[in-house]
């Protein structure tokens, strides 16, 4: 691989860069335990190696907290596609309480995704990887709401139905039935899949009776 001015006169840049891919490696092959195939990252990492330090430092992070959930739920013996046991697992990890009736609405078959109040993703689970073409590197790289395209009106309704979660106006688990199913299409990938998404339930998630973060429960399927 031919390395780029900053990575031969820096080693702390080489050093983050093999981080990266040793990290996006391994979460890849712990996937394929359960049959789930994922690319770690494009040729070079372009994404990543592109990125200024403290973004990089960022996606470390966000790497090293994710696969030591997955080893957890391993070390623990349960399977990464086991949905209430992973989300649950992910939910402590971060630190949120959930509503009482949340694990109700949740199966096997369901795409997790948890948010935080600054729209960050903090968590996807294995499910999610089977309807997407994106690398660990885009996914982890690439400002989320890029990757993927929807009508404007629906997004607009995702959008405000979060906001009314986090301004406390929704306080029980709703199940957003003005959002209807609707095709999101991948923008960056080189696949750029489509596919077929319906939001199922979205719930508030508490720190200290505050809602800090937002559960999705989604049935996705490949169009």
């Amino acid at each position: 691989m031919e390395l780029n001015t900053l990575e031969k006169k820096n080693p702390v840049c080489l050093q983050r860069l093999e981080e990266f891919k040793w990290l996006t490696q391994k979460l890849c092959a712990l996937f394929a335990t359960e049959g789930v195939r994922c690319q770690a990252y494009r040729p070079g990492a372009p994404h990543f190696s592109n990125l200024p330090q403290s973004k990089q430092d960022e996606v470390l992070e966000y790497l090293r907290y994710y696969l030591e959930l997955c080893m957890g739920q391993i070390a623990a013996g349960d399977r990464l596609s086991d949905n209430l046991s992973f989300t649950w697992r992910a939910l402590k990890r971060l630190g949120f309480v959930p509503r009482s009736d949340l694990f109700n609405h949740l199966t096997d078959e369901d795409v997790i995704e948890i948010y935080n109040s600054d729209n960050r993703q903090l968590f996807r689970n294995l499910r999610f990887f089977d309807h997407c073409s994106y690398t660990l590197e885009e996914l982890c790289t690439l400002e989320w709401w890029t990757l993927f395209e929807r009508d404007q009106k629906i997004t607009m309704k995702l959008f405000e139905t979060a906001e009314k979660i986090f301004r406390g106006e929704i306080t029980e688990t709703v199940i957003p039935n003005d959002i209807e199913p609707h095709i999101i299409k991948e923008t960056q990938s080189l696949e750029c899949n489509s596919v077929l998404y319906q939001v199922r339930c979205a719930s508030p998630l508490y720190v200290n009776r505050r809602p800090e973060g937002l559960i999705c429960i989604l049935k996705i399927n490949l169009h």
